[in-house]
């Protein structure tokens, strides 16, 4: 086709630490093979992950920072490598993990990311199942009011497969919508609190439900808090162009 551009249409990224394997340790040559991404025009994005230098981690920020890439943050290396699983029935060990993904979230705020990825861990079987789900809640909510904390940032669940390789607990997109739906609430009413709090906030993301009962998503919405006549709270109202329904799985129709 005539004036064909891919460009149009998607970011074309790549995901470091499986482009370099040697690099998903946190060590290795990381900045010296993040050069031939950033120095490669047919990426727009890349994903990275752990680095547990934070002079490294500083030479890939100034180094991410001049390549105008899109830049996502995975959790993977730093969760993986140390097993550490967010919905473990052991207290401690679910400890341990939600510590590392909360370092991920200040690594991915050091390196300018946009996003993160986030994932369960094991599955313990289908007689678990609903009460590892709702560790999984838990685990993940802490995690989101964290990285609320910091700032803006869109964090994304990553479904692995439950009964093949990883055998994951969130390997199937109705165990996804099932966790990531009470998760949205608790964003939605932190959102009224900031409201209630500033008058308004203008980065507003989430999932609603229209008059016919269809999800859809909203992104960019300014939400502010309307005052009667005498200046006592009203309500809240808000206001958006961008929106997208999703289909049962939770992915845009």
């Amino acid at each position: 086709m005539e004036n064909f551009s891919i460009y149009r249409y998607m970011k074309l990224g790549i995901v470091h630490f499986k482009a370099f394997p040697q690099a998903t340790t946190g060590e290795g040559p990381i900045v010296e093979t993040l050069r031939k991404i950033v120095e490669d025009d047919f990426w727009t994005a890349v994903e990275v992950g752990w680095m547990k230098d934070p002079k490294v981690r500083h030479e890939a920020r100034k180094l991410l920072e001049t390549s105008h890439l899109e830049i996502c943050y995975a959790n993977q290396p730093r969760m993986f490598t140390n097993k550490l699983d967010m919905n473990a029935f052991d207290p401690a060990e679910r400890k341990k993990a939600v510590n590392a993904m909360k370092n991920g979230v200040d690594e991915a705020y050091q390196l300018g990311a946009s996003c993160m990825r986030v994932f369960s861990g094991k599955h313990p079987g289908e007689t678990k199942k609903e009460e590892a789900k709702k560790i999984l809640v838990d685990t993940l909510g802490e995690v989101c009011r964290y990285t609320r904390e910091q700032g803006p940032m869109d964090i994304y669940m990553k479904v692995f497969d439950y009964d093949i390789d990883k055998c994951f607990l969130i390997g199937h997109f109705q165990d996804a919508a099932d966790v990531a739906e009470p998760l949205h609430r608790d964003e939605r009413a932190c959102l009224l609190d900031t409201v209630r709090s500033r008058g308004f906030i203008d980065n507003y993301r989430g999932i609603r439900i229209s008059r016919t009962g269809r999800r859809f998503l909203i992104e960019q919405a300014t939400v502010w808090t309307v005052l009667d006549e005498g200046g006592a709270i009203y309500g809240q109202a808000a206001t958006f162009n961008a929106w997208n329904y999703l289909d049962d799985n939770g992915k845009q129709s």
